[in-house]
């Protein structure tokens, strides 16, 4: 009695067997800043502007109801960096109004920004003294 020889797999068979377990490829996630009219904190949480200027006399509104503070100094949207504040530092904001301030040509600005939680952030963007 002679034995069945095998069958090399074929490529068919190979792709086959591929495809019945799939692996999830990983999402590349964005760094921090501005994207697309979408912020992104340095957790990949996301953000929507929800007031595009923020007057310096609303910003301890604002920090009152738990936004955090993200300054971005030089304007460029987080490219250059961006600067969380940490909850020390926020009780110390929180007793300030901060000031706009013009340096090179460029103003600062504040803006609102929340996520589909709810968290909030005030983006503060170029010369912003906040002291």
């Amino acid at each position: 009695m002679t034995k069945p020889r095998k069958q090399k797999p074929t490529m068919s068979d190979i792709i086959s067997d591929s495809k019945a377990s799939p692996s999830k490829a990983k999402q590349k996630r964005l760094p921090p800043g501005v994207h697309n009219q979408v912020f992104v904190d340095k957790d990949g949480n996301e953000y929507q502007v929800v007031e595009e200027t923020v007057a310096p006399s609303s910003a301890l509104g604002h920090l009152a109801a738990g936004a955090q503070v993200v300054f971005d100094e030089c304007g460029c949207g987080g490219t250059c960096g961006l600067n969380f504040s940490t909850n020390i530092e926020m009780q110390s904001l929180a007793k300030t109004i901060p000031v706009l301030e013009t340096h090179k040509g460029q103003t600062g600005s504040l803006s609102l920004w929340k996520s589909a939680t709810g968290k909030q952030l005030l983006l503060a963007q170029g010369p912003v003294r906040w002291s």
